[in-house]
Formats: C-alpha cells, structure tokens, sequence
C-alpha cells in the first residue's frame, strides 16, 4: 500500500510504502477495538470478498479493504508526522518502504539502493522495520521512530561519514560481532543524548542508555559514566570518532590495559586455562583462531561470544 506524498514533499517525489501484510496483520488487530457497527460492517465487507473467484482480483481487494482501513484508523500518521519534521530525509532519499518486522527487538530503519533497469537510483529508499503491534501505539512509535530517523539522518549526513562495514568485519566474526555491539551502544548514546536536548525523551533514556554502554564496555569500570557522558552530549557525532572509540576506548596511549589475544581489546582481565572453558566453546575459538591455546588467554565477553555461536542451530 502507498500513502500520499509526504507532508511538505513535492508531488511525486516522496512516497510512503507500506507492505500489505503489515497492512492487513494491523487492521486485523485493531479489528479488536472496533465498535459493534464498524466490526459487522468490516467483517461483512471482508467475508464479501471470499466469494470472488479470480485469485489475483480477491488479493487486490483485500489489499484495497486493508488499505483504506489502515488510513481511516490513522495507522499511518505517526510516521507521517515524524518524516514531516525531518526536510533533509526527504531531500537526500527518495521515498520510505515500511516492512514487517518478526520481533520488537528487529525493528530498525536502513537504507537501501533501488535499482532502476541495470544501475542503481540516485537516492537511497529509507526502509524501516516495524511490528504490527507497534503500529497500533502510537506513543511507544512515535519514540522509536524518532530514534530510528535520527539514525538515518546520521548516515545520509556527510559530515558524519557514515561506512556500512566496520574494521575486520570480514576477516573476524566475533571481533566483528563486538565492534557492531560497542558501536551501536556508543551510536545510540549519542542518539538519544540529541533527544533529549531536544526535549523528545525524557530522563529514564540516559539511565537505560548508561546501563547499556556499561555493560558493552566492561573494561572502562568506573570509567564508564566519564565516557558515556561524552558521547550522550555530543552535538556532532561522526562515524570515524566512534569507530576509534570503539577500537581503542581506554585511549591508545594508555598504559593500564590488558588485551584479549582472540577480539584484540581492553578488558580488565583475562581468564587463563581450560577450566571453566566448554569443550565445544574450546573448540570453536581453536577453529577461529588456529594456533591460539587455553593458557594465552581470553576475556569473558569472547567467552560468551562464542558459547552464543555454538548454541545457534545449524
């Protein structure tokens, strides 16, 4: 289903798409607050439609019937309302498809390079994940797509120099596996600092964000509110700056660090030997890291790292 151009977009440029099983799944659940008179005359008008008999013409009104439900319960004004106030979205990317997410913890917003015959447009689709419960609270919405499309401003913004690919993402899957988690802590942190000052968040965001950021960066200890202080009130964050936090967040010169021989950064301590080491965790970091032995070492976030691996099915 496509809305209406944007508010404050030229005709034609911006548009809105919403897929139709996301459509129909948030219809369907709102169906649950309709009065007596609007669910029989939904549910009438929905049973109506079974009895058509070409299949490709029952699917377009079904998608019609979800449709225009979708927008008569307003499911689409909070994203509606929140790309509104956001003019450099719609200058640098040419329209917005929203997709089923398969969990609350899956949503997020991306963006992606539509091909047009054999070369790719100009301008990327912003392409956001969102659960059908979701669409139907607003509240909770509004925060999450604020924080969401703040995120996409920051990559379609030049001067913070957004790269998809983090160092050694293709040669070191659990380091990359870290580098990712410490980025988005530090990303986030600087999100919802940005928020806040903008009075879109209230105080119970920093002490979530803090509680986050200490816990991807164990090494820091005390250290951690210092740092996660400069990244929540940084105005202008940049990928570069966060890339090199992220890699070296003791500092590179400093003289109190442990590494861990397998991801390569601070900890407090490493944990030396077999004991406490499953065999089959054993087995996996021998495989990822050939020639390294229980004895060099490994910090308990490698440890977890790959005792998550090994308990991926398949």
């Amino acid at each position: 289903m496509t809305t209406e151009a944007t508010p404050g977009a030229p005709a034609g440029e911006f548009r809105v798409a919403y897929d139709a099983a996301l459509v129909e799944e948030s219809v369907l659940l709102a169906e649950r607050r309709f009065d007596a008179d609007r669910a029989v005359a939904f549910r009438a008008e929905r049973d109506h439609i079974y009895s058509v008999h070409d299949p490709e013409e029952r699917e377009a009104r079904f998608e019609e019937l979800h449709g225009r439900y979708f927008l008569q319960l307003g499911l689409d004004r909070p994203l509606h309302q929140e790309l509104a106030g956001r003019p450099q979205l719609r200058l640098r990317s040419c329209g917005c498809r929203v997709l089923p997410a398969t969990s609350r913890r899956e949503q997020s917003a991306d963006l992606r390079q539509v091909q047009v015959g054999a070369a790719a447009s100009g301008r990327p689709t912003i392409v956001l994940q969102l659960t059908a419960q979701s669409l139907l609270d607003p509240e909770r919405l509004h925060t999450l797509l604020r924080r969401e499309l703040l995120h996409v401003e920051d990559m379609l913004d030049p001067g913070f120099g957004y790269v998809k690919e983090l160092p050694l993402a293709d040669t070191e899957p659990a380091l990359a596996n870290l580098l990712r988690e410490r980025y988005r802590a530090v990303w986030d942190a600087a999100i919802d600092g940005r928020l806040c000052r903008r009075g879109l968040l209230g105080a119970p965001a920093r002490t979530a964000r803090l509680t986050e950021f200490a816990r991807a960066f164990p090494m820091l200890g005390e250290r951690a509110e210092a740092a996660f202080a400069t990244w929540f009130d940084e105005p202008r964050p940049t990928h570069a700056a966060i890339v090199a936090f992220v890699q070296e967040p003791l500092g590179p010169e400093s003289g109190d660090e442990t590494r861990c021989p397998l991801c390569r950064l601070p900890t407090p301590a490493l944990e030396r030997g077999a004991r406490g080491l499953d065999p089959e965790v054993l087995s996996a970091i021998e495989g990822q890291h050939p020639g390294w032995r229980p004895e060099h070492g490994r910090c308990a976030r490698c440890r977890e790292v790959y005792a998550a691996l090994i308990s991926v099915p398949g």
